[in-house]
């Protein structure tokens, strides 16, 4: 392979590289949109449902959704759900909604634990390293060394 591709590659833990997640598109990496949606509806649904039922697979699907962005990641859109769960957590406590904005509070950090175990067990320590990266200059020096 040439070497614009080695982006569109991922290391696992055993050593052996893949492409990121493909999810509905054939970009390479392009789980991590339909990850962020499942972030941000589960979040919604969960807060939304009364169903137990319906809340326990809305909270699995965060942490699912959570896991396709570390896999694929892919900052920018780590970022951009992160921004949306915290929309909709002011609009909750806004609201006066308190018990949705703890809810979120809990399950969000709870899902993002959990996924980021289960990636590195899976990738190994390139996810830590990609994610540590977004805090060591700033957001426009990061954006523009990676164009």
């Amino acid at each position: 392979m040439g070497q614009m591709s080695d982006g569109l590659l991922i290391d696992l833990a055993d050593g052996r590289q893949v492409f990121r997640p493909f999810g509905l598109s054939d970009t390479p990496g392009g789980a991590a949109g339909s990850g962020s949606f499942a972030v941000l509806i589960g979040i919604m649904l969960f807060t939304v449902s009364r169903n137990l039922l319906i809340r326990a697979a809305a909270a699995l699907g965060v942490g699912l959704g959570t896991f396709c962005i570390y896999v694929c990641e892919l900052r920018s859109l780590l970022i951009f759900t992160a921004v949306g769960v915290i929309v909709l957590t002011i609009i909750q406590i806004l609201q006066g909604r308190l018990t949705r904005a703890l809810a979120i509070l809990i399950v969000i950090p709870t899902a993002a634990l959990a996924a980021f175990n289960w990636t590195t067990v899976i990738s190994g320590e390139r996810v830590v390293k990609r994610i540590q990266t977004l805090g060591d200059a700033s957001p426009t020096s990061i954006y523009f060394k990676n164009r």
